[in-house]
C-alpha cells in the first residue's frame, strides 16, 4: 500500500438523510439524522438540530472503524514504510454557531482512537510500529475561543523495531 501517486479516494454510500421541520425561515431550528458508509465498511451517522440563520449546529456524531490504508497514497516516498493495518474510530457532540456579532464558534466533546494499528518496513513482512489501542478520551474542544484538552490518553501493547545502526542511520532510512 506504498504510495503510487494517486489520490485517495473516499465513497460515501447508501446515504440516509432526514430532516423535520425543514425552513428557510430564519430563527427555525431542523430535526435532522444522516446515516452513510466510508468506503462500503465505516458506518458513519449524525443527528441533531440546525438552524440556518442565525448559524446553528448541534449533533451527536458516530464514525465507526475508517479503514486506515485509505489514507496511504499520503506517505512520502521518502519514508520507507508501508501502512498495513489500523482503524479509526470517534464518537460525540458537536455544535457550530455564530454568536449576536456574528463570530463563528465550535465546539467538539468526544472520544477517539486508533485500534490495530501496524506499519511495516518497505518489502519486509515484519512490523514497525503497532499497538491494539491508542484512544483519547474526554477530549473538549473549542474554537473561539481556543481551547484544547483531552482528559485521558492510552496507549495500549505498543510495540516498535527501530534499530540503529553503526553509521548512524535508522533501518527505515536504508
Amino acid at each position: 500500500l506504498k504510495n503510487d501517486n494517486q489520490p485517495m479516494q473516499m465513497i460515501l454510500d447508501a446515504i440516509e438523510l432526514r430532516a423535520k421541520g425543514f425552513s428557510l425561515a430564519p430563527q427555525t431550528q431542523i430535526d435532522f439524522s444522516l446515516a452513510s458508509r466510508l468506503n462500503g465498511e465505516a458506518a458513519i451517522s449524525a443527528q441533531g438540530k440546525v438552524c440556518l440563520s442565525p448559524l446553528l449546529v448541534d449533533a451527536r456524531f458516530d464514525i465507526g472503524e475508517v479503514g486506515l490504508q485509505w489514507f496511504a497514497p499520503y506517505i512520502p516516498d521518502n519514508i520507507r514504510l508501508t501502512l498495513a493495518d489500523g482503524r479509526f474510530s470517534t464518537s460525540g457532540k458537536a455544535e457550530v454557531k455564530k454568536d449576536l456579532q456574528g463570530s463563528l464558534g465550535a465546539s467538539v466533546k468526544a472520544k477517539a482512537s486508533v485500534k490495530n494499528f501496524a506499519v511495516k518496513e518497505l518489502n519486509k513482512s515484519e512490523k514497525f510500529v503497532s499497538w491494539d489501542v491508542f484512544a483519547f478520551e474526554d477530549i473538549d474542544f473549542a474554537y473561539n475561543p481556543m481551547k484544547i484538552v483531552i482528559g485521558k490518553i492510552t496507549l495500549n501493547k505498543f510495540k516498535n523495531s527501530m534499530v540503529l545502526d553503526k553509521d548512524g542511520k535508522v533501518n527505515v532510512q536504508k
